[in-house]
């Protein structure tokens, strides 16, 4: 069994969506909680810990590094192809690897094909003209990039 990624083990919902958007939404809601309970909303005191919920964030996503991930799939047996993939054929996929080889791989039964996600930006007059953040833009931003 062999799996092909072009970026991290994990994809879109491990590093740039799901995990490290609640790691960056929980403070916030977990301080307008507080402050909405009248018996201790007087005692609620500051703000967000940018630092610290950044530095949280890169807890969750392992600082952006798949290598546990991959560590996990060497150890179920499943070889870890680095680079993009396409269908050559019924069962056979050929991988243009990250080192400029080609190599193609065959299927005893089939193949699952996940192709990730990217942001769509709509058409709207002007839009090219501002800066655009998407998921990923806000999910890694770093402290020089967040406005406090």
């Amino acid at each position: 069994m062999a799996l092909v990624e072009r970026e991290l083990v994990g994809g879109e919902c491990s590093y740039w969506a799901c995990i490290p958007s609640k790691a960056l939404l929980r403070p916030g809601e977990a301080l307008g909680a507080a402050r909405r309970v009248p018996a201790v909303a007087s005692a609620i005191t500051g703000d967000i810990g940018v630092d610290a919920a950044l530095r949280s964030r890169d807890v969750f996503v392992h600082g952006f590094d798949d290598e546990g991930q991959a560590d996990w799939l060497q150890g179920i047996g499943v070889d870890l192809i680095r680079g993009h993939a396409r269908l050559a054929g019924e069962r056979t996929v050929e991988v243009d690897r990250d080192g400029g080889d080609t190599v193609t791989v065959e299927a005893r039964n089939a193949v699952v094909l996940a192709t990730g996600t990217r942001a769509s930006i709509p058409p709207i007059e002007g839009v090219g003209d501002i800066e655009i953040w998407d998921s990923r833009d806000v999910t890694t931003a770093n402290r020089s990039r967040v406005a406090c």
